[in-house]
């Protein structure tokens, strides 16, 4: 027989070690285990809920950021995406195809989408003339709630008892999460259905646990791209790591556990949400590869969540499952040319003539800046630094929407 005496500071760190390592292995052992999860967001909802409950069906409007057509087709073909496949097969479901307007990308779409109003966002990044030639662009704090400015009129898709979750723009709604027209309002970083997140003690321990694991998985895909020389290839780095895990993890994570909230509640009428993660992988990866497929199968798993979820829920709800744009693989302009395009313009111009040029093309689906936490000051700072050497500068080179 013996014991173990705990003294001093392990008092406090043994427990709260033990604790933490029961709460990850427990929530890696029941990684895909719904069911505590589900009862424990239900109990926390009743809580919530209003007495009379609504007796016409809610909307659930979920975009897969950049999925193609031809691509989602592929996917339920490959037997990717199951739950896809079983909503069409189902004839309760219609696959349609459409088309964008020329500018495909996230930020007229969305804008169209989400306040049926799209009109003078004619690329990612543009350079408007009769105002100063000041530069606009679908991200950046004080350019996106600019841009809502500009194509709200008040009455959005979400304005009547409406969500965001991980948009762009807001909708004409104040119940957002992680919605980037309102990002740096600070008192909107508080939401009510955070509780569902937290619901379930072992929930967030998961969400990190795939958090980590994603990481993982990127630093491997790095390794075997490198090895098999795929090209086109872009340098993915460091960064890149936690910018994946963060998309196509952390927020799909987040995404979901909220919406399934909103339905469990089930006040909210119309909820719309953007999952970053197959967009982010894809325009790094490839919109066909390994990694971007394995994407898709988790963001199939997601819908099975949401899904499964009206079974709980205390009204119907119906689900869109949509896309804002599609994309292409192809080389970049130094690939194909050997310099890049930076380069070859300034080789056609004088050499006294000052030029402004951003071409960088991660930031066309609004991650790079999906930064809340970081200093307002210095974000708008560089923005303002930014202007200042546009203004002074005779010529202008911008990447607008340069997909891989």
């Amino acid at each position: 027989m013996f014991f173990i005496e705990i003294e001093g500071p392990a008092i406090i760190l043994a427990p709260l070690a033990m604790a933490a390592v029961t709460t990850l292995l427990s929530s890696l052992i029941t990684i895909e285990d719904d069911s505590s999860y589900y009862r424990a967001v239900f109990h926390d909802a009743k809580k919530k809920r209003k007495a009379e409950v609504k007796d016409y069906p809610g909307v659930i409007i979920v975009e897969i950021d950049g999925l193609a057509y031809e691509v989602l087709r592929e996917a339920v073909e490959r037997g990717d995406m199951p739950t896809v496949k079983e909503m069409i097969d189902s004839k309760q479901y219609n696959l349609r195809m459409w088309e964008t307007d020329l500018s495909s990308q996230t930020g007229a779409s969305q804008a169209g989408i989400l306040h049926g109003n799209n009109e003078g966002i004619v690329a990612f990044r543009w350079i408007e003339k009769a105002n100063g030639n000041q530069m606009m662009q679908c991200s950046g704090i004080t350019k996106v709630p600019e841009l809502e400015k500009r194509i709200s009129n008040g009455d959005g898709l979400l304005v009547d008892n409406g969500a965001s979750r991980s948009n762009l723009f807001s909708g004409d709604t104040d119940n957002v999460i992680f919605t980037f027209s309102k990002i740096m309002d600070f008192k909107k970083l508080y939401n009510k259905a955070w509780y569902s997140v937290f619901s379930n003690p072992s929930n967030f321990a998961r969400i990190i646990a795939l958090f980590l694991g994603d990481m993982v998985r990127e630093v491997w895909s790095q390794i075997v791209h490198s090895l098999r020389d795929v090209k086109p290839r872009i340098n993915r780095g460091i960064i890149y790591i936690p910018t994946r895990a963060a998309t196509n993890v952390f927020m799909r994570e987040i995404n979901t556990s909220t919406l399934i909230g909103d339905m469990m509640v089930g006040d909210i009428d119309v909820a719309y949400s953007t999952y970053l993660g197959y967009d982010e992988i894809a325009h790094h990866s490839g919109v066909r590869d390994d990694d971007a497929w394995l994407a898709l199968r988790q963001m199939d798993r997601q819908i099975k969540h949401l899904i499964d979820a009206n079974k709980y829920s205390p009204r119907d709800y119906q689900f869109v499952i949509q896309s804002d744009h599609g994309q292409t693989n192809g080389a970049t302009f130094t690939q194909r040319y050997g310099e890049s395009f930076e380069d070859f313009v300034k080789s056609l111009l004088p050499e006294d003539m000052s030029m402004f040029a951003k071409m960088t093309s991660n930031d066309d689906h609004f991650v790079g800046d999906y930064t809340p936490f970081a200093r307002k000051e210095k974000k708008i700072a560089k923005e303002e630094k930014e202007a200042q050497e546009l203004s002074d500068s005779e010529v202008i080179v911008l990447a607008s929407v340069t997909l891989q």
